[in-house]
């Protein structure tokens, strides 16, 4: 299966350690796993390493920030359509709010039919 991963930034953390687990656990089993990913300041892991190791790309769209910008959301909301349209995705899986909220919209408008989102951490914590 054809399966992007999105999460608004791979930062040393829970979310981009899980993001990154399943993305290589998903590739090892024969399933073509992308990581879309924002804005990084400080990687869970060098993503050229990880991309060589594990077998999944990782694509940074650099409009898809944390903060709430309409100009950069429609950006990024542009961007990632276009991605999930190119790349004709089985399963569209976000993670982290802003990815959540942009990605799963352009998976929709896209005719994704598989479309999930998981949480992570606590939105009054950190």
């Amino acid at each position: 299966m054809r399966i992007l991963h999105i999460i608004t930034r791979l930062d040393r953390g829970g979310s981009a350690e899980a993001v990154m687990q399943i993305g290589e656990r998903l590739s090892r089993k024969g399933h073509e796993i992308k990581i879309i990913t924002g804005l990084t300041e400080d990687p869970q892991e060098d993503f050229e390493g990880y991309t060589k190791r594990a077998k999944v790309p990782i694509m940074v769209i650099p409009e898809l920030r944390r903060e709430v910008n309409p100009f950069l959301d429609l950006s990024a909301f542009c961007r990632l359509y276009r991605l999930i349209r190119k790349e004709n995705a089985e399963i569209v899986h976000t993670h982290t709010s802003k990815a959540g909220i942009l990605g799963r919209w352009a998976a929709w408008c896209c005719g994704v039919k598989v479309i999930i989102h998981s949480t992570h951490g606590h939105v009054f914590y950190g």
